[in-house]
């Protein structure tokens, strides 16, 4: 199995009950990623289904991308290190059809 990205998952129906999506194009998977397209040893699946709290700190749009900047209080020292990692912490709500979800990073 190819994974594409590790991150902290929320469930669409949790974070679309707190906002109603602007742009054209909903994510399916709303999740802030720990690591793309990430080597066998950078996978950790004892680690997959832990709960993590997850606070927004903002919100963001610019026409190409919708968000949500957040911070994470990981559960343990493992989830601790990957949240460490990340440099804007965020959840892209929904992009346009031009749009790139990876671009949400940038926005103020």
């Amino acid at each position: 199995m190819d994974i594409v990205y590790v991150g902290f998952f929320v469930s669409q129906s949790d974070i679309y009950s707190l906002f109603s999506p602007r742009l054209s194009k909903l994510i399916v998977a709303p999740h802030v990623t720990t690591k793309y397209r990430p080597k066998k040893d950078e996978i950790h699946p004892e680690l997959f289904g832990e709960r993590v709290t997850i606070t927004i700190t903002g919100y963001g749009i610019d026409g190409e991308n919708e968000g949500v900047a957040v911070t994470i209080c990981p559960t343990s020292p493992e989830l601790m290190e990957a949240y460490s990692k990340i440099p804007r912490p965020h959840i892209t709500l929904s992009i346009s059809e031009n749009g790139k979800a990876v671009n949400t990073a940038g926005l103020n």
